[in-house]
């Protein structure tokens, strides 16, 4: 009717659009397509999440991230203990010493970690304390830095000299640190409860990214079991 009578573009004449209703994961999860799309598709959603989180800062929006990260990681570890009973269940695969019951152990330690780090980031973070004409304080950065970039945790980078590394979330000045007990050697890392306010030892002098995941999800671990207790 509209092009019968030339109204042109209109109220009346334009169609009207459905509003586009954002995915979800469990829209996705819910969905008909096969189980291969569904990963990709919340893998997606969980890189829109994590951009719009890092720039808007909103409460909703860091919500929103954490329970799509928590989802991911969740999945994760139910895949690797199904895996394991499997692998327990089955003479095939359970002697200790083979190679699927090691893949598994390993493949549950892993989703563990990703899955307890994946939300940490809310509560907790890191301090680095350095010198910056430290070769393993050198060496350490780039470690923290992608620690940094894999789970979005916040580190505080101590200064003892004054000058300054780039790639942390912040850094300040203060030589006074060295004072401090938990400070032995550079470089030192310590775990931050930003709820408490607390600080935890975690390491002094170099360390590797696998081990500095092992050792914060274990601090976790002890302190949020410690806190449960009391």
């Amino acid at each position: 009717m509209c092009k019968e009578y030339k109204l042109g573009k209109s109220w009346y004449c334009e169609p009207k659009k459905e509003e586009e209703q954002e995915l979800t994961v469990d829209s996705i999860l819910n969905s008909s397509i096969p189980a291969e799309e569904k990963a990709v598709e919340i893998n997606k959603l969980w890189e829109l999440q994590r951009k719009r989180a890092v720039i808007s800062g909103k409460r909703e929006d860091l919500e929103g991230f954490l329970d799509t990260q928590f989802l991911i990681g969740q999945k994760g570890i139910d895949f690797a203990r199904n895996i394991q009973r499997i692998i327990e269940s089955n003479p095939k695969y359970s002697n200790n010493q083979s190679y699927y019951q090691s893949i598994s152990d390993q493949a549950i330690k892993e989703e563990e970690i990703e899955a307890i780090l994946g939300v940490a980031s809310n509560k907790y973070g890191l301090a680095l304390i350095y010198s910056s004409g430290c070769p393993y304080c050198m060496r350490q950065l780039p470690i923290l830095q992608a620690l940094r970039e894999k789970y979005n945790m916040s580190i505080l980078g101590i200064s003892v000299d004054g000058n300054y590394y780039e790639g942390l979330s912040e850094n300040i000045t203060d030589p006074s640190v060295t004072n401090d007990p938990l400070v032995q050697s550079f470089p030192t890392i310590l775990l931050i409860d930003k709820a408490t306010p607390a600080k935890i030892f975690l390491s002094k002098g170099l360390i590797t990214l696998d081990e500095l995941e092992a050792r914060i999800v274990n601090r976790i671990i002890e302190r949020e079991s410690n806190e449960e207790n009391n």
